[in-house]
């Protein structure tokens, strides 16, 4: 049986703990890169929603006080209890914006 020294034991931690922090950044990147994508498909269902997505028109103040005042309204909008990992919602996310695609396409709107 071959023992390793402590400077091989050291070393191969070294590559461990890079591959560690590595592995860590990629989870991180995609999970900004997934709640970036769903801020902006809300964003879109907003200014669609109140102002027929046109951005510029909207009062920002008032759109956060009528949210406010609507909270538990939007809050029965959660389909899920409690939170859910990045990549669950992130395939929910696409699972929607792919249906939202096929009935505009079946109703000829694409």
């Amino acid at each position: 049986m071959s023992s390793k020294t402590v400077a091989e034991l050291e070393a191969q931690r070294a590559k461990l703990d890079a591959r560690i922090r590595a592995a860590r950044a990629r989870e991180g990147a995609a999970a900004r890169k997934a709640r970036t994508h769903a801020m902006i498909v809300m964003g879109a269902m907003i200014a669609d929603a109140a102002a027929g997505g046109d951005w510029t028109t909207i009062d920002m103040a008032k759109l956060l006080g009528w949210m406010h005042v609507h909270a538990d309204e939007l809050s029965s909008a959660v389909a899920v209890i409690g939170p859910t990992d990045e990549v669950t919602a992130g395939k929910r996310l696409r699972d929607w914006e792919r249906a939202v695609r096929e009935a505009a396409k079946a109703e000829g709107g694409e």
